[in-house]
């Protein structure tokens, strides 16, 4: 392999779309039927939830997601890094999650509540 070859490699790796995923269970402590939502960097990542399938607990893997417990990205919101969260309590909501989007990945951009267990 040319050194060319070895660069467009290392090149690609470092541009290709990072990919985001949350899993959603309807109940407390990932029960239910769970619901996965995958997305990929340039694309909106904005999601509604109809009112039957609003998430108690989720595992979010890849990038962060924005949460919010109203329709439309109302009520309080939150920005949730990988990790599990067993109820809303521990994504730092009173309620369920009605709404969700990719969240900016930027150094800045803190979330309001790390969980006590990274999910890996």
């Amino acid at each position: 392999m040319n050194r060319l070859s070895i660069y467009a490699l290392v090149l690609a790796a470092f541009t290709a779309p990072v990919s985001a995923r949350v899993l959603l269970y309807p109940y407390s402590d990932f029960q239910g039927p769970s619901v996965a939502i995958e997305n990929s960097a340039g694309r909106s990542g904005i999601v509604e939830l109809n009112p039957s399938d609003r998430a108690a607990s989720l595992i979010v893997e890849g990038e962060p997601w924005k949460a919010c417990e109203s329709s439309r990205f109302g009520g309080r919101c939150v920005v949730l890094l990988r990790g599990a969260y067993q109820t809303p309590e521990s994504m730092g909501l009173e309620h369920r999650v009605a709404s969700m989007q990719l969240a900016e990945a930027r150094p800045d951009h803190a979330a309001p509540y790390l969980p006590r267990h990274e999910y890996r």
